[in-house]
């Protein structure tokens, strides 16, 4: 990953400027980014490294879906006074501010599914992956290059260009194998702004994604029969990496008590690791003081163990949302109708039938459900988007929805799928 340069934040900045609140959708709605896993092998069997099963990648989506939506692993440990002193002497607005007063852990609107369809309008025999060999392809082996700069070079001039799709409909990740010497779990490219590419890196379309190690993919917790590093790996990998996709600095801004341009995460000395106890780094930042909240450790832009970073900002959010909205290979995502569409409508609502009410509605739909046993409700067009995306609530404003049928699927804190239709007047 390469530090954005002056020129790419200024403009960044204009553009949160120009659009209050970081978003002109509904903030009930939802961002969808299809995903396309190019996974570099040498002719292994799925199952065999590097070589890995559908079953680890589809973990990893459900740990992006889940971060991205502040309920991820861990992150009930968010303590209760959480930079709550820091907020106060900033003079934080509310909307950064959670019900006790602490720095919030934001939802950040937007989710990640797996492509279905490929490039040439095929459907893919597996949902999100594309399976290369590099002998194939002739390609040299990727474990040839030992140090992060070769490696890299690697990658963007060969491996990239040769099997990239088109950016503009889908998250690019690459996985394969690397040396030791490279040292690094991957790396995310910052997005591209109106003509000046992402960060201090040339991010033409041929190299816009992220790579990853095969072995931080997805979670034991997740998938027992996947590959690890250890029994630890927790998939944050992937998470900082669409972090850094979607315009997100690292927390220490790259420097000593650097700037990463979001005004409700503590400024920090450098980069932390391992587990650190809240609060942590105390005073370690003058220009503002972080004193006495010390540094935001667990959050998904600093280096600490995956197992222990589980959040996001409000000023993150935003900043993902304008990357979003004004990005050319970011704005359209999810436009195209390429991930799982629910053309087997009739087969899903066999699960179980969701009674919503009323039914025709105008302007509020309710479910018969209490809203403590409520995990998730989503509003889906017969297209499969995602247009609304709730937690915890067993109500929703459409007032804003085009009239027509809609699909609502409510997901219970015991795991239960519900799914229902309901009719926009």
């Amino acid at each position: 990953m390469k530090t954005p340069d002056a020129s790419w934040e200024f403009h960044l900045q204009s553009l949160i400027a120009s659009s209050p609140g970081g978003s002109d959708k509904s903030r009930n709605a939802v961002y969808t980014i299809p995903v396309i896993f190019h996974i570099i092998h040498a002719g292994e069997a799925v199952g065999n490294y590097p070589n890995i099963t559908a079953g680890q990648i589809a973990a990893q989506i459900e740990i992006l879906n889940e971060d991205f939506s502040a309920q991820g692993f861990n992150h009930t440990l968010y303590p209760l006074n959480a930079f709550s002193n820091w907020a106060i002497n900033q003079g934080l607005p509310a909307a950064h501010l959670d019900s006790l007063g602490r720095v919030k852990m934001a939802d950040f609107q937007i989710e990640f599914c797996l492509a279905h369809i490929g490039p040439n309008g095929q459907t893919l025999a597996e949902p999100g992956i594309e399976r290369i060999n590099w002998q194939q392809k002739l390609w040299p082996n990727p474990v040839n290059y030992t140090n992060p700069t070769t490696f890299r070079q690697y990658l963007d001039s060969i491996v990239k260009p040769g099997s990239f799709w088109d950016p503009v409909k889908y998250m690019n990740i690459w996985v394969c194998d690397r040396d030791s010497g490279v040292g690094y779990a991957g790396y995310g490219l910052f997005p591209a702004l109106s003509g000046l590419p992402g960060g201090n890196a040339n991010t033409g379309d041929s190299v816009d994604g992220i790579w990853l190690y095969p072995k931080s993919i997805g979670s034991p917790l997740k998938f027992a029969g996947g590959i690890y590093a250890t029994p630890n790996v927790r998939g944050r990998v992937a998470v900082h990496e669409a972090g850094h996709y979607l315009g997100l600095r690292h927390i220490w801004g790259d420097t000593l008590c650097g700037n990463d341009f979001c005004i409700d995460t503590p400024p920090a000395s450098s980069e932390n690791l391992g587990n650190p106890n809240y609060p942590h780094g105390a005073g370690s930042c003058s220009t503002p003081s972080n004193n006495p909240d010390g540094e935001m450790f667990m959050n998904f832009m600093d280096y600490t163990a995956g197992m222990f970073t589980y959040m996001f900002t409000e000023s993150q959010r935003i900043r993902a949302h304008t990357a979003m909205q004004n990005s050319p290979n970011r704005k359209l995502l999810g436009t195209h109708g390429l991930c799982e569409t629910p053309t087997a409508l009739s087969d899903d609502l066999k699960m179980d039938r969701l009674r919503v009410y009323p039914n025709p509605a105008q302007n509020m739909i309710k479910v018969n459900i209490a809203e403590a046993d409520i995990k998730s409700m989503v509003v889906m067009g017969i297209d499969g988007s995602r247009l609304i995306n709730l937690h915890d609530k067993n109500e929703c404003n459409i007032s804003h929805l085009p009239k027509g049928m809609y699909i609502l699927k409510v997901t219970t804190t015991n795991g239960q799928l519900l799914m229902g239709r309901f009719l926009k007047e």
